[in-house]
């Protein structure tokens, strides 16, 4: 919804509005989709050490997020922003949310309704539209010329390959048991680039 055009967001952004919805924009995240394939295969093994290694990465890549995020909103803004917050529900995060939510409570984070997130200028006005995966306020920084909050490439690389199983690449079971499937079942190209 948020790469290709302005237009192409516009028609997207018609057809939800038209059909009763409205976009909630992500501000904060921090990539626990790269998680998933790890920690399954944490569990085909049975390696607990990879599984309590992978919970505490996820954990504090949850928080590197949190405070990633809050961190260029401030400098776009001066000001903290209610963030959207998005974590896929995972058998992962099932075993973590409750020490992410403990953390981010010892960090002062306020926990708000998505109705009243929803009223902050930030989250319904729209920065441009980019070609890469980004969320809302990543956007947001690329616009500004700044760097976008992301994960960082130290636990990005361990996460990617922890308890490795012959056939189960990450980005190989992403393309071809996830992406490409659901670009078939919607009859679009598969153009996704991981670099």
């Amino acid at each position: 919804m948020s790469s290709g055009s302005e237009s192409k967001r516009g028609q997207v952004e018609d057809f939800l509005r038209d059909n009763g919805y409205r976009n909630a924009p992500i501000t904060c995240w921090f990539g626990d989709f790269v998680y998933i394939v790890p920690y399954q295969r944490s569990l085909i093994t049975g390696d607990v050490d990879a599984q309590a290694r992978l919970e505490d990465l996820h954990v504090q890549g949850a928080i590197e997020g949190l405070e990633s995020h809050a961190a260029s909103a401030r400098a776009m803004f001066g000001t903290d922003i209610p963030h959207i917050w998005m974590v896929h529900g995972t058998p992962l995060a099932a075993r973590t949310i409750g020490r992410i939510i403990e953390a981010y409570k010892q960090r002062g984070v306020q926990f708000v309704s998505l109705e009243k997130a929803m009223q902050h200028p930030v989250n319904f006005s729209m920065p441009p539209v980019q070609d890469s995966f980004s969320n809302h306020l990543q956007r947001y920084a690329m616009a500004a010329g700044i760097a976008k909050p992301d994960l960082s490439e130290e636990l990005f690389g361990e996460i990617l390959f922890k308890c490795p199983v012959n056939g189960m690449d990450t980005l190989q079971y992403y393309d071809e048991k996830v992406l490409k499937p659901i670009a078939d079942r919607v009859g679009s190209p598969y153009l996704w680039d991981w670099s």
